[in-house]
């Protein structure tokens, strides 16, 4: 993760098509000498497939007034976001979790990487709170 430009350039698609076929087999080990950004692509794919976000729609509307402009100030803010953290299924909190520990470490290395904390939201914010697949098949 002191890779200039991680989460925000692009992996080679080849490899990460190699990565997730491994990966959908049951092969989870990650050689050491693996481009990072084939990872960080691929996560970013995984977080764009998935049918319903980590955050759920049910909650999509309450998480975006919680970390809003307005809720900047709020003295609340990080107790309401724990609140609705807690409303979401027990595997969206586990995820949650570990990527926001990971990108903790992420924004740690920023010097490195320039991944600051407004870099990451710029970056991960859009794959991990869209609802794209949602809409593509509202019209269906």
């Amino acid at each position: 993760w002191l890779v200039e430009g991680v989460f925000r350039l692009s992996g080679n698609h080849a490899k990460m098509d190699t990565l997730e076929n491994e990966w959908n087999k049951g092969i989870y080990k990650i050689d050491p000498l693996t481009d990072a950004h084939d990872v960080t692509g691929l996560m970013k794919r995984f977080f764009k497939a998935l049918k319903e976000p980590i955050i759920t729609a049910a909650l999509h509307n309450s998480f975006m007034v919680a970390v809003g402009p307005e809720s900047v100030s709020d003295p609340n803010q990080v107790s309401n976001l724990k609140a609705l953290i807690d409303q979401l299924p027990q595997l969206n909190r586990t995820i949650i979790h570990r990527i926001v520990y990971f990108l903790r470490i992420v924004s740690f290395h920023s010097n490195v990487n320039r991944m600051t904390d407004i870099n990451i939201g710029k970056t991960l914010g859009p794959t991990m709170f869209t609802f794209q697949n949602s809409i593509n098949h509202l019209g269906t």
